[in-house]
C-alpha cells in the first residue's frame, strides 16, 4: 500500500472512530436521559391531599390563533379536574380566534376570554398576554399551555398530583409532537435531539440546569410572584427558559416529565413557520450568543456530510480487499460496521422516545442539513442585528460572543417602570369581555 494511500486509510479510522465514540455517548447520554423521566400519568396515582386539591388557573395565550384554537378549547373543556378556571387571552388576534372560541365560553362558565389589543413597549407579547392573565387569576397554581396543545383525559390532576408528590416548584412536560408534515419528520427528531444536548434531562431532574417547556409549565403561584413574574422576564424571546432560571434563582424546584400520550402539540404548520419559530427557539437558548449557534451549525452540517466519509470508507474497504491489502480491509470494515451500529442504535432510542417515526431515520443526514440551515442563519441574524418577527412584533436582536454580566437569564426580579404596574392592572381590567359576549 502506498503512503498516500496509507495516510487515507488511517485518517478514515480516525474519523470512523471519533463518530463511533460520539453515537455511543449519545446512545449512553440518551438512556441516562430516559431513565431520569417519568411519566405524567404516575401523578395519577397521588391520593388526593387531606384538603383537597388546590385550584389551578390554565392560561392560554393566542395569537391568530384560528388554525387549532378550537382543538385546544375543546381538550381544556374536557378536563375534569376539580377547582380548575380556564383563560385564554387573545394577543392583538386579527383572524377568527375570538369567534370561534365564544361558544366554548358561552357554555363553560370555566371559560373567560381576555383580549388583549395592545403590547406596552419594552415587553413581548406572548409574556405580556401571559402577564394578563396572571393578574386575573385566582388559582393557587397556574398553568401556561399553549394554544395548539391538546390536552389528554387526567392531565391536569397527573401534573398537579405529580408536582405535589415530588415537592417541585415548577413542572413541565416534554409533549408529544405531531409528525404530519414532512419537515416535522425530517428535521424536527434533529431539533429535538439538538435541545436534549443542550439541556440534559437528567441535569434538569438534579437541579444543576434549570428547562422549562413553554407548552406546558405548571408553576406554584407563591413561587411566580416571588421572582416577579412575567414582568421578570418580558423582555425575553424564550420566556418559558427566563422563568426557569427565575425559580432556580430563588431557591426552587424544578422538574420535568413525559406527557406520555396526555399531551399533544402541533407546533408549525408551514415550513417558514417551522424555521422561524426553531431559529427563534434556539437563539434564546443560546444566550443570544453568535459563536455558539455557530458552533451549533456547524456540528449538524458535519453529521448531515458523515455519510460520505461512510461510503468512502466502504469504498477504501472494496478496494483494498481486492488489492489483497485484507488487514486494512477487515479493519475499515469493522469500523464501518460499528460506526454504524453506535449510530442507529442511538438513533433508534432517540426516535422512540420522542414519538418520531422510525422511517424518518433514513432521512436523518437531511434533518441535519436543514437544522444547520437553520441554525447559520440565526447566528447570521445575530450579527447583522435582523429583527425576528413572533407574536405579530418584530424584535432587534444583538447577539453576543462571549457571557457577559447582566446575561441572558433573570436571577433576581425585574421591577416595573414607574406607572407600568398600574397600566397592565388597568389593561387587564378592562379587557373582560362586556356582558353578554363569549366570556361572560
Amino acid at each position: 500500500m502506498s503512503t498516500l494511500a496509507l495516510a487515507g486509510a488511517a485518517l478514515l479510522a480516525v474519523l470512523l472512530g471519533a463518530h463511533a465514540v460520539y453515537w455511543g455517548v449519545v446512545h449512553w447520554r440518551t438512556r441516562r436521559a430516559a431513565a431520569s423521566l417519568p411519566s405524567v400519568r404516575s401523578g395519577l396515582d397521588v391520593p388526593e391531599p387531606e384538603g383537597g386539591w388546590p385550584s389551578v388557573t390554565l392560561i392560554i395565550p393566542a395569537y391568530n390563533e384560528e388554525r387549532v384554537i378550537e382543538a385546544c378549547a375543546r381538550g381544556v373543556q374536557g378536563r375534569d379536574y376539580p377547582n380548575l378556571e380556564i383563560l385564554f387571552v387573545l394577543d392583538r388576534c386579527t383572524d377568527r380566534t375570538a369567534a370561534l372560541l365564544a361558544p366554548y365560553a358561552a357554555e363553560d362558565d370555566r371559560i373567560r376570554v381576555i383580549e388583549v389589543e395592545e403590547c406596552p413597549d419594552g415587553w413581548k407579547g406572548k409574556p405580556h398576554a401571559l402577564h394578563v392573565g396572571c393578574l386575573q387569576a385566582a388559582g393557587d397554581w397556574l398553568l401556561f399551555a399553549d394554544a395548539d396543545t391538546s390536552f389528554g383525559p387526567g392531565l391536569v390532576r397527573a401534573a398537579v398530583g405529580q408536582a405535589l408528590e415530588r415537592k417541585l416548584h415548577l413542572l413541565s412536560l416534554i409533549t408529544d409532537l405531531s409528525f404530519e408534515h414532512w419537515f416535522e419528520r425530517v428535521a424536527q427528531p434533529v431539533a429535538g435531539l439538538r435541545l436534549m444536548r443542550l439541556f440534559a434531562p437528567d441535569k434538569v431532574q438534579r437541579g444543576t440546569q434549570p428547562f422549562a417547556n413553554g407548552q406546558f409549565i405548571l408553576i406554584q403561584r407563591d413561587m411566580y410572584d416571588r421572582f416577579g413574574g412575567h414582568r421578570t422576564v418580558r423582555t425575553h424571546l424564550m420566556e418559558d427558559l427566563a422563568i426557569a432560571y427565575a425559580v432556580h434563582a430563588q431557591g426552587g424546584r424544578g422538574g420535568i416529565a413525559l406527557a406520555d400520550g396526555m399531551l399533544g402539540c402541533s407546533m408549525y404548520g408551514s415550513y417558514e413557520a417551522f424555521r422561524a419559530g426553531w431559529k427563534r427557539i434556539f437563539i434564546g437558548s443560546a444566550g443570544y450568543r453568535v459563536d455558539r449557534m455557530l458552533s451549533y451549525g456547524r456540528r449538524q452540517l458535519v453529521q448531515a456530510l458523515f455519510p460520505l466519509v461512510q461510503l468512502t470508507a466502504l469504498a477504501a474497504t472494496g478496494l483494498a480487499w481486492a488489492a489483497d491489502h485484507t488487514g486494512w480491509a477487515a479493519f475499515l470494515g469493522a469500523l464501518v460496521a460499528l460506526d454504524l451500529l453506535l449510530q442507529g442504535r442511538g438513533l433508534l432510542r432517540i426516535y422512540r422516545l420522542i414519538g418520531a417515526p422510525l422511517s424518518a431515520i433514513l432521512l436523518y443526514p437531511a434533518g441535519c442539513w436543514i437544522l444547520g440551515g437553520i441554525l447559520l442563519e440565526g447566528a447570521r441574524d445575530l450579527v447583522e442585528e435582523r429583527p425576528v418577527r413572533w407574536g405579530g412584533l418584530e424584535h432587534k436582536l444583538k447577539g453576543r460572543r462571549f457571557d457577559a454580566p447582566g446575561c441572558a437569564y433573570p436571577t433576581t426580579p425585574v421591577p416595573d417602570p414607574p406607572g407600568r404596574r398600574d397600566a397592565a392592572r388597568t389593561s387587564a381590567s378592562g379587557a373582560h369581555p362586556p356582558s353578554g359576549s363569549a366570556g361572560s
